[in-house]
């Protein structure tokens, strides 16, 4: 288990960074709603009434099909139903076999920042879909 909350610290750690950066500069906030969508559906923080929620929201996003600017109030997430995360006290956060994690992002450079960021949100998604489609 020590080695599991090690890696959840890590990657814990690693948002956090990733955050820093994107409130720092706007280049980098380009891609906040694919980075907090994707470290919380891969880390197993969203409950299970939002998750396939966050999911879809994470398609629309990549696909283009809806802007994060048009999302607030309209997609699902009612004002008064705001706890969306986990808080079960475990997160199952091996429930896929992940093929990237957030330790992947470069961030020297934000174009590579934001290439890396949505290279691990269509990974995550795509593992989440296939294992979804297996069952």
């Amino acid at each position: 288990m020590d080695r599991e909350h090690g890696l959840l610290e890590q990657w814990h750690n690693k948002y956090l960074e990733c955050l820093a950066l994107e409130f720092n500069n706007p280049e980098y906030y380009e891609v906040h709603h694919l980075l907090v969508l994707t470290y919380m559906l891969q880390t197993d923080g969203y409950s299970d009434v939002h998750f396939d929620l966050a999911k879809e929201l994470l398609e629309l996003f990549l696909k283009g099909s809806v802007r994060p600017q048009k999302v607030k109030g309209q997609f699902g997430f009612p004002e008064t139903d705001l706890n969306i995360q986990n808080t079960s006290g475990y997160r199952n956060f091996k429930k896929y076999r992940w093929n990237l994690d957030i330790m992947v992002i470069g961030t020297d450079r934000p174009e590579q920042y934001r290439k890396d960021v949505r290279a691990w949100a269509e990974e995550v998604l795509t593992v989440i879909e296939t294992h979804t489609d297996g069952q």
